[in-house]
């Protein structure tokens, strides 16, 4: 999340004015785009299934949050490791090489400097033309790729204890309790209740595991989490003065246009991780791909403010 902080109270407060002030469409800024170029957004809320953390079961955690996305801007939390949404889109984003840096869609986040909570993007086409996420998923790989620290095949399980109490076991031979922190008493478990693909006992998420990359500053008292390179969502800031079909590019660390992070289609790896050539998707799915949390800002938590298609 948004949070910087020298001290708890401090970061009690931020979390709220912060939370409150995403969660405000800027669509005074972002809703015009190009000329004769408007500004596309999913049509479609497919899934949302958040893993655990201390935004699940309230806002910005809810499904009404992850339809907040949908046809517009919004902000929608993922919760921990693992947790995803799907999203589609009635026309196809079509991988074209002509447009601005090469890239095809932005995913807009609330990341700032300091604090990047990278998200792992998969795409998919609709190949049978039934409208249905029912096809192979391709994964977007990005500059940790080939980093020997990524773990492309992780698996964890979330175990709900109680409301105050979750555990987790993965396939790397490590388990733990979640960290539970002061600021949030509501049970940090996706509920069934809110969220009908849950379980009411345990969860299992699989996916690419990036290695994290916070850390704390003890010279100011903050934690810090540095951005990643190219390849993954809510990493960078933002330009909100911008419209979000304006892309920046991938390859530089300057704001070039809505800020954000732009995806190539190209980059789409199968399950071995062997390059595809995609013409162009319908489909897009987001899920958190660092396995982190303190007792003080809580967990590496994906956000997402809006998907916008380049054309």
């Amino acid at each position: 999340m948004l949070r910087k902080i020298s001290s708890y109270l401090f970061l009690g407060i931020l979390s709220i004015l912060i939370l409150n002030s995403c969660e405000d469409n800027d669509s005074e800024n972002n809703n015009g785009g190009e000329t004769g170029n408007p500004i596309r957004y999913p049509d479609t809320l497919i899934e949302y299934l958040p893993a655990p953390g201390q935004f699940i079961n309230v806002s910005p955690g809810l499904p009404s949050n992850a339809q907040s996305i949908i046809g517009g801007e919004g902000l929608i939390t993922l919760g921990g490791y693992g947790g995803y949404i799907v999203v589609g889109f009635n026309k196809p984003i079509v991988n074209a090489d002509d447009n601005l840096y090469g890239v095809d869609f932005t995913i807009v986040g609330n990341a700032y400097e300091g604090n990047s909570e990278p998200g792992i993007v998969m795409v998919m086409q609709d190949k049978n033309h039934n409208g249905k996420a029912d096809e192979e998923w391709y994964e977007l790989q990005g500059e940790e790729h080939s980093n020997k620290s990524t773990i492309s095949d992780y698996e964890v399980t979330y175990y709900y204890i109680n409301d105050t109490l979750i555990t987790w076991k993965d396939n790397q031979g490590e388990s733990d309790t979640l960290l539970h922190n002061a600021y949030h008493s509501q049970s940090y478990y996706p509920s069934t209740n809110n969220y009908p693909n849950s379980n009411n006992d345990s969860i299992t998420f699989t996916g690419t595991k990036l290695v994290s990359k916070t850390y704390y500053n003890s010279s100011n008292g903050y934690w810090i989490s540095p951005s990643f390179g190219y390849g993954y969502a809510d990493n960078l800031p933002i330009n909100s003065n911008v419209a979000f079909n304006q892309p920046d590019n991938p390859a530089t660390d300057s704001v070039e246009g809505c800020g954000g992070n732009a995806f190539d289609i190209d980059w789409a790896v199968d399950a071995n991780g062997n390059s595809v050539t995609l013409d162009s998707i319908y489909f897009i799915k987001v899920y958190c791909g660092v396995f982190d949390a303190n007792a003080v800002t809580g967990e590496v938590s994906t956000e997402i403010r809006a998907i916008v298609p380049v054309k």
